[in-house]
């Protein structure tokens, strides 16, 4: 509390010197070189005590001689700067005059744009930034203080992010704390990868030099690539380097904040329908959607549904599939399919992007669209060797492997291999309270108003593994146990139609939630416990409406990704 008096009789204090004084004039200085020439005058017009243009654009007087620029700025603006005000507390307390030297004339004109853009009354950051002085930018808003130009620095830098500038990014991340900046990095990571040393000396040694010397006569010079020293887990090119270590708290977040979609759900209460009341609605018309709604369905299954939408995105050639929650009719997650074969799989059903926040994994086939597996959102083994950061592997969740099917003359049958998972959501809900309370004991604030922005991960978040990822990287290629029997892995089959001569149809009791005959409809059980218990129930309700039902030891993610198969094209199935 004193400490809380004290900070607000400094402020005061400083408030009421401000008030006597009008400007600050701050001379930002670059060690000129020998021989400088004078370089002119650079005054721009205007000032600071009002708006020249109708943007409201504001101009700093500044005159440049060698690597000088010199900058007056009003008091009453400089609180918006917490470089300034720390400053004026101490060194510069009393000064009307004051030096900040810099390292190279570019930096200067970047201090010099930061102040004008950042603490002007209305800021406005278009067009300050550029490919040239995007570092130079971002290390004057960081000195500066000013989060705001910070953060959209950092998104501009994430937009262009290249092989060098991923590693030039990595160290201002570093440098200056930033959370947001070292997410960008991890997101570029992510889908770029990097290629082992060793991988990277044997890729160098089968190119033929007359290739090289082709490629580049044409123009046409690959880009750099990122290449990855095991033993000191740095990532690097010829001129830079990183250590992605840094990466480890990054991916114990991602765990803890997507883990649920990963875990079975709790055992949903069996509720008896009365079926005398369902009798004496049974005169009602009702469309196939509002019937589905209303069915029996199988007792024990979480109940969502799936509406599919064509000609979405930029560019109108994806298909978006979005999973609803059937009481809330809230959307749970969504998949995105350009190629008609493989989806990407979100918790937003607006974006689509690997390494995204709500980028959740992938579902993708084999050539022939016989087999398909779905992979978490870590890191594709193919473009980064799996023990190179802890944890950061993508895990397979689930393999779908198809009957060959080409004539079609009898429905689709698939085997669908999935890990043993043993922990449940409430399980999932006791863990996180455990950790939380260890991790924060009584009396610690719990707030941060910088909370994402600032490097706030504690020592040992990186420890953090969640049982999902713990479980199922104990079995990879889920394929190869399609056929066998393994204690860690859970193995299931679509259930077999019944032949109906009065309807010359291969039939199956969907207990109501399927009302349009399909090759997209099937129901799962497991073919080494209860063959009788639907473990996963999908079908057509409508054109663009279906209905997903799951129970554990199925995931949502798992079910999903199955449903998302019958959808797929495929070579060998019709």
């Amino acid at each position: 509390m004193a400490e809380e008096e004290k900070t607000a009789i400094t402020s005061s204090s400083i408030k009421k010197s401000l008030e006597s004084k009008k400007y600050l004039k701050v001379l930002v200085i670059a060690q000129p070189q020998e021989k400088t020439k004078h370089l002119g005058d650079a005054s721009e017009p205007g000032s600071w005590n009002g708006s020249i243009s109708t943007a409201d654009t504001f101009y700093l007087p500044m005159v440049v001689f060698g690597y000088k620029v010199e900058l007056k700025i009003p008091f009453e603006l400089m609180n918006k700067s917490g470089y300034f005000m720390n400053q004026l507390e101490g060194p510069w307390k009393n000064k009307t005059v004051v030096e900040i030297p810099l390292k190279n004339p570019r930096g200067v004109n970047a201090f010099a744009e930061a102040c004008m853009a950042g603490l002007s009354s209305k800021p406005k950051y278009d067009g300050i930034i550029n490919g040239f002085n995007q570092f130079n930018m971002y290390s004057a808003a960081s000195m500066l203080q000013l989060p705001d130009l910070q953060e959209f620095c950092e998104t501009y830098i994430g937009s262009h992010l290249t092989t060098e500038r991923f590693l030039a990014a990595m160290k201002h991340g570093v440098r200056y704390k930033r959370d947001n900046m070292l997410i960008q990095c991890y997101r570029w990571f992510k889908v770029n990868g990097a290629v082992e040393k060793e991988a990277a000396k044997e890729e160098e040694a089968e190119e033929l030099q007359t290739d090289r010397a082709l490629a580049h006569a044409a123009g046409m010079i690959p880009p750099k690539r990122l290449k990855y020293d095991k033993d000191s887990k740095i990532v690097y090119t010829e001129t830079r380097k990183a250590d992605i270590t840094v990466f480890e708290p990054l991916i114990a977040e991602e765990h803890k904040k997507k883990a649920r979609y990963f875990i079975p759900p709790d055992d949903v209460p069996v509720v008896v329908t009365d079926e005398a009341e369902n009798n004496n609605n049974s005169n009602v018309v009702m469309d196939n959607i509002e019937k589905a709604l209303k069915a029996k369905g199988f007792p024990g299954l979480t109940r969502c549904y799936v509406k599919r939408k064509h000609e979405m995105g930029e560019k109108k050639d994806e298909t978006h599939y979005v999973v609803h929650d059937e009481k809330s009719g809230n959307v749970i997650m969504a998949a995105s399919c350009r190629d008609g074969k493989s989806f990407i799989l979100s918790n937003d059903e607006n974006i689509f992007e690997i390494g995204s926040d709500s980028y959740l994994g992938i579902v993708k086939p084999n050539f022939t669209g016989t087999t398909f597996k779905c992979l978490d959102y870590g890191i594709d083994p193919s473009l980064f060797p799996g023990d190179g950061l802890a944890n950061s592997k993508a895990i397979e969740h689930a393999s779908i492997v198809y009957v060959t099917n080409v004539l079609g003359r009898v429905p689709n049958a698939m085997t669908v291999v999935i890990p043993k998972i043993n922990i449940t959501q409430s399980g999932l809900s006791e863990e996180e309270t455990k950790r939380e309370m260890i991790k924060k004991p009584d009396g610690e604030d719990k707030t941060n108003e910088n909370a994402g922005k600032k490097n706030t991960s504690s020592s040992n978040s990186s420890d953090y593994v969640p049982s999902h990822h713990k479980e199922a990287s104990m079995t990879e290629k889920l394929a190869k146990y399609y056929n066998k029997k393994d204690d860690r892995v859970i193995i299931l089959k679509t259930r077999k139609p019944i032949w109906s001569d009065e309807a010359d149809a291969w039939t199956m009791d969907f207990n109501g939630r399927v009302k349009l005959a399909s090759k997209k409809n099937f129901q799962l059980v497991d073919i080494n416990n209860d063959k009788e218990k639907t473990l996963m129930n999908f079908g057509k309700v409508t054109k663009q409406h279906f209905s997903l039902d799951y129970c554990k030891p199925m995931t949502l993610i798992q079910c999903f990704a199955v449903a998302l198969t019958s959808f797929s094209d495929k070579m060998m199935v019709t």
